[in-house]
């Protein structure tokens, strides 16, 4: 749906499946189609908003939301009261700092699986700490450069996938948030383009974190020796490194 077009119209050609997308129709057709669906996927990004607020989608268990710097009150506002069901969160088109983690506060406390770019290393323990019951993260670093950080532990997430963010022409500091974060539970580690690898500090967290790590995959833009996967795998021999070059998009 573009900004302009016919507001029934649209939104009715843009369902599919348990899906719906809209970039704000108008007030009438919207609440017509809100109740029932358990996927919602909005752009704020060409918006005009009534007061309306994520807690008007009573099965809505995954969102996905598209938003700039300038339609972010208008974002914070919509989800500002989420509804019991919500477990899943994509957010794109912006990074965020620790203060804009902050200002989505409400919506964080019920979410098992995130999707976010971060710009600052201390944004990192910041939604950890925010997203108590977190079990999977996709999360984009667009960072190059350390900050000192408090140590952190996060029990319940098992999937973490890590990727320089594709517009970020930096290189992403990783060995600060490997030294400071423990996170016990870790059954999957994926990593994207991000280069140099920060072996002793993997080695490290995985020391400390003493977790059932099942797999870890270096996907494209991650240069890892033989030697230093063997080193991995001493450590928990029972997990698999799997080096793929031509992977590109984490999988939940």
């Amino acid at each position: 749906m573009t900004c302009g077009s016919s507001d029934h119209e649209d939104v009715h050609s843009r369902w599919h499946s348990s899906v719906m997308e809209i970039t704000w129709p108008s007030y009438e057709a919207f609440f017509s189609l809100t109740p029932i669906k358990s996927r919602l996927s909005v752009d704020f990004c060409c918006s005009i908003v009534p007061g309306i607020v994520i807690a008007d989608f009573l099965t809505l268990q995954e969102l996905t939301i598209s938003m700039d710097s300038h339609s972010m009150p208008t974002a914070t506002y919509f989800i500002s009261r989420p509804p019991f069901t919500l477990r899943s969160l994509k957010v794109t088109d912006l990074t965020l700092g620790p203060e804009g983690l902050s200002s989505f506060s409400p919506v964080w406390a019920c979410l098992t699986h995130v999707e976010i770019d971060i710009r600052q290393p201390k944004a990192f323990p910041r939604l950890l700490h925010l997203c108590p019951d977190l079990s999977s993260l996709t999360i984009g670093v667009i960072f190059s450069y350390t900050q000192s950080l408090d140590p952190f532990t996060h029990t319940k997430l098992q999937s973490l996938c890590i990727s320089r963010d594709s517009f970020f022409a930096g290189t992403p500091e990783l060995s600060g948030l490997f030294n400071a974060l423990s996170l016990p539970s870790l059954r999957a580690l994926e990593a994207r383009n991000c280069q140099p690898w920060p072996h002793d500090e993997l080695k490290a967290f995985l020391t400390r974190s003493k977790c059932p790590l099942e797999s870890l995959i270096f996907g494209a833009g991650v240069m890892t020796t033989d030697e230093q996967r063997a080193e991995y795998v001493a450590f928990i021999p029972s997990f698999e490194v799997l080096v793929d070059p031509m992977r590109r998009g984490c999988v939940a």
